[in-house]
């Protein structure tokens, strides 16, 4: 009878759950093209502030403000103004101030001039192949020197070599040898000094030069969705009291399915639209705010901390500001002074006091 059953049913019957557990394990995801969310992210940060600010101006401010007395109106969009000036000049320096590094006479200087703790990682020299067995297990045993795989070959074949975080690099594509802490960024097509990131907002890598702007950027955005958004929310009774919209045309896919069909105006439409972006961006800018000032105060980089490299950085806390927007750090909160004053403390080469664990 047992051997009959196996023979009508060979496979025993999974259930509704276990096939769908099957189903979201084997599905083939999607990945996200760099090079699309690159094309198309700048120009939907940019339409999405200058949408925000002309509403606001132009509809939002008037009519929250309509009862009272005509000089609110008229501070409330200066102080618009002067949160959306400080967006774009700041969006604009982080984007085309570059932090790109250019073979000088400093690469001579930094094989020797790094002041590091650890002398024996400053040398550019290879560790060997990434398929060398061995060498892996190794550098699992004496994760100290954090060994990074570098690509050497242009002819197909892949070829990449481990290198120490803490050493210059080649860097076959731009054709240097890169110093410690600069990475090669395949978007923006070079290497980048004191690499942190690549922000898909401004289409660039923030690095060395620019750090201080993004910092800036991320500030001053926070603090504008923070009042635009308080705006939006004292606006929505108005647009519910026009009878143009009812209250479940909040939900943005409610919205636009009603706006396609005539129900409500496409005006209405977009501004719940900007509601939901204004609140997004918001939460990005507070946590960029917030990491980037964590990092700051260590000394360290964003691919350092996501990459757990362990970086000393005994330099006190005003010199690591410094380092980041310059001598007279507090103009740039107000005006960009990057082109003013010159970076004194970094030149992406040599790092003060600063270096790798020991252990």
């Amino acid at each position: 009878m047992e051997t009959e059953m196996n023979r009508e049913c060979p496979h025993p019957q999974k259930s509704l759950m276990e096939k769908y557990k099957e189903h979201y394990q084997h599905r083939k995801r999607v990945p996200i093209d760099p090079e699309r969310l690159q094309f198309w992210t700048p120009p939907w940060f940019l339409v999405t502030v200058f949408t925000a600010y002309y509403t606001g101006m132009t509809i939002v401010i008037p009519t929250v403000y309509e009862t009272y007395d005509k000089h609110l109106i008229v501070l409330n969009q200066c102080i618009a103004t002067f949160f959306f000036v400080q967006m774009m000049m700041n969006w604009a320096c982080t984007r085309y101030v570059t932090s790109t590094y250019t073979a000088t006479s400093d690469k001579v200087l930094g094989v020797d001039g790094i002041n590091s703790y650890n002398s024996d990682l400053t040398s550019c020299t290879s560790y060997g192949p990434t398929s060398d067995g061995k060498l892996q297990q190794r550098l699992d045993e004496h994760r100290k020197k954090y060994l990074i795989s570098v690509q050497l070959g242009t002819d197909g074949t892949n070829k990449r070599e481990l290198y120490a975080y803490w050493s210059w690099k080649p860097c076959v594509l731009c054709q240097v040898q890169r110093p410690p802490r600069a990475h090669h960024c395949t978007l923006c097509q070079s290497c980048i000094l004191k690499h942190d990131h690549h922000c898909y907002f401004t289409g660039t890598c923030v690095g060395l030069r620019n750090q201080r702007h993004f910092c800036v950027l991320v500030f001053w955005s926070a603090l504008t969705m923070i009042y635009a958004l308080i705006h939006s929310l004292l606006y929505i009774p108005h647009m519910l009291n026009a009878g143009t919209v009812a209250p479940y045309d909040f939900l943005a896919p409610v919205a636009v399915f009603r706006c396609i069909l005539g129900y409500i105006p496409l005006l209405e439409c977009v501004l719940i639209i900007i509601m939901y972006s204004i609140g997004w961006v918001l939460i990005l800018t507070v946590g960029f705010t917030y990491v980037q000032a964590c990092l700051i105060a260590k000394g360290i980089t964003s691919f350092e901390d996501d990459h757990d490299i362990k970086i000393t950085n005994t330099n006190t806390l005003q010199y690591k500001i410094k380092s980041v927007f310059g001598d007279y750090w507090l103009l740039n909160l107000l005006i960009p002074v990057h082109f003013l004053f010159k970076n004194s403390c970094e030149d992406g080469i040599r790092w003060m006091n600063v270096g790798m664990h020991d252990s």
